[in-house]
């Protein structure tokens, strides 16, 4: 017995030498992008208002007048090369089948359509987004801006001809960015003012629940995206 015990507190003494004469130091951080503040006017909310259901086609989708709202990117700590990423958080099976036929400027692939959120199992209908009046301040002062985009899957920076404002996801991997009139580089900026043009379309009579109101409830969040 008494052989055991020794054996067992040589055991314990070597256990806790072992552990004495090796300990880890770790050294960590990361090396981030220059922040950039994102802000929209008016809170961000773009409202439509009580619409009446007799102004809904049973043959057609309804397509309701334009808005717009103002937004910003504020970078304080200096220029720095800078875009945004737009992301659907009601998701592309909210937007009816055709829908995008019928918001003028919307690409054919959906890739600048954004979904109402469903109600009762119904979709409600769908909006497009496209870019108006952006300026970019830089060290040559504030001026217009060409609108480019790329596939973050591969290929390189193309000239956004649209003005739309391509969505990130929903099998679309969009970056919008902004360059020099005429270039396809993304410009370093301290600040960039820009608007979004809103229009929405609203589906079929037949396929909503009209027995309530319907509520109109899109919701997009926007990422600033360094380049």
């Amino acid at each position: 017995m008494k052989l055991k015990y020794l054996a067992a507190s040589m055991l314990a003494l070597s256990c806790a030498s072992a552990m004495a004469e090796e300990v880890e130091l770790k050294v960590i951080g990361a090396i981030v992008p220059e922040a950039c503040d994102a802000s929209f006017t008016g809170g961000g909310e773009v409202a439509y208002g009580n619409r009446y259901a007799d102004i809904l086609s049973d043959t057609e989708f309804t397509l309701l007048e334009e808005k717009t709202i103002g937004f910003t990117l504020n970078c304080p700590s200096g220029a720095t090369t800078a875009g945004i990423r737009l992301v659907d958080n009601r998701g592309a099976a909210g937007v009816p089948a055709g829908i995008v036929g019928a918001l003028p400027g919307a690409r054919p692939n959906g890739s600048s359509t954004y979904a109402f959120a469903a109600q009762g199992g119904k979709q409600v209908g769908a909006y497009s987004l496209r870019f108006d009046g952006v300026t970019a301040t830089t060290d040559a002062g504030t001026n217009p801006v060409d609108l480019i985009y790329k596939n973050t899957v591969g290929g390189g920076w193309v000239k956004n001809l649209t003005q739309s404002v391509l969505k990130h996801g929903d099998g679309h991997a969009v970056w919008n960015a902004f360059a020099v009139p005429g270039n396809l580089t993304p410009v370093d900026f301290t600040t960039l003012t820009g608007n979004f043009i809103v229009q929405a379309a609203l589906n079929k009579a037949g396929e909503l629940d009209l027995s309530d109101a319907v509520p109109m409830d899109g919701l997009a969040t926007m990422h600033v995206a360094y380049y």
